[in-house]
């Protein structure tokens, strides 16, 4: 097993889940998101920032609207949010913060509304993975791989196994990395995916990978290294052994193979992890039905 040494650090003051994360203005930039309020889901237009020098959270400039399942990414010193949705309305549009900026400026739209997709940048373009247009009905959730550069997107590729949402995503040595997700077969049957595949934008070629250890969505995926990704919680599924999921895998591209490493000390899906130095930083996030997650946990991955 590979040791990682958890601790807490300051907590989220609001916590709450489907938000939008980057390492952005330095330090974890938590926005928007989802919380509920007497039985009604309530979407937020905050924007929290955890000051890795300082220790402590702050206040960001608000989003324009209130919004969460969107993707972002880090863009010129902030970070970039594209898609989401509120609680009327699924977006296309994009906003884009800069580091000392009192506010945000609209980015450019995405070739589609989604939610729950995924995204990262590689070599300066940034990659969108599945996602669909509605929170609550996925049975037209997308395959589409789209890469963006310079304000335009243009299709890359279509994902081999199918539509997926809350896959987990990363990328090492000019791959891109899926893994696990979920589908939506017939209206209200959720189907997780057990499946990993490698993605080379260059080649435009996909490669079937080992099976996760168990299928999974809402997992986070860290670079920790080159070769080396880290898979953290995610929901597994009803049933006896399942649910919310504290499991921690680290994978190593080169030998195709899964290492289990110290669980996170909470099941929790959906939490957001970004790699601060040598540090796993993770919140927000879902540890039960309707319940957010907000301690702030940081782990060292044990030499």
């Amino acid at each position: 097993m590979i040791r990682i040494d958890w601790q807490d650090l300051t907590p989220l003051p609001r916590p709450a889940s489907g938000c939008m994360v980057a390492l952005a203005g330095g330090g974890y930039c938590a926005a928007g998101g989802t919380v509920w309020q007497d039985g009604v889901k309530t979407f937020l237009p905050d924007v929290q920032m955890y000051d890795l020098t300082a220790g402590q959270w702050r206040p960001g400039p608000s989003l324009p609207v209130p919004l969460a399942y969107g993707v972002a990414v880090p863009a010129q010193g902030g970070m970039a949010i594209y898609g989401g949705a509120d609680s009327g309305k699924t977006y296309r549009g994009g906003w884009r913060w800069q580091t000392g900026a009192d506010g945000w400026t609209p980015a450019e739209d995405l070739p589609e509304a989604l939610v729950l997709a995924r995204a990262l940048v590689l070599s300066g373009e940034v990659f969108v993975f599945g996602g669909a247009p509605e929170v609550a009905d996925l049975t037209a959730a997308s395959a589409k791989v789209w890469r963006g550069s310079a304000g335009a997107w243009e299709p890359a590729a279509n994902l081999p196994g199918g539509p997926l949402v809350m896959m987990a995503l990363a990328a090492s040595e000019g791959l891109i990395y899926c893994f696990g997700g979920c589908s939506m077969p017939a209206a209200g049957v959720v189907e997780n995916s057990g499946a990993a595949w490698a993605y080379d934008p260059a080649a435009g070629t996909w490669t079937a990978l080992r099976p996760l250890p168990a299928p999974v969505r809402g997992a986070a995926a860290v670079t920790l290294a080159p070769g080396r990704i880290a898979l953290l919680g995610g929901y597994a599924g009803a049933g006896a052994g399942h649910g919310f999921s504290g499991s921690v895998f680290v994978y190593d591209c080169r030998a195709d193979a899964y290492t289990e490493a110290t669980p996170l000390p909470a099941g929790v899906s959906g939490i957001e992890f970004v790699l601060a130095g040598d540090l796993l930083l993770g919140t927000c996030g879902e540890d039960g039905v309707q319940r957010r997650f907000g301690r702030l946990l940081a782990g060292r991955v044990a030499p």
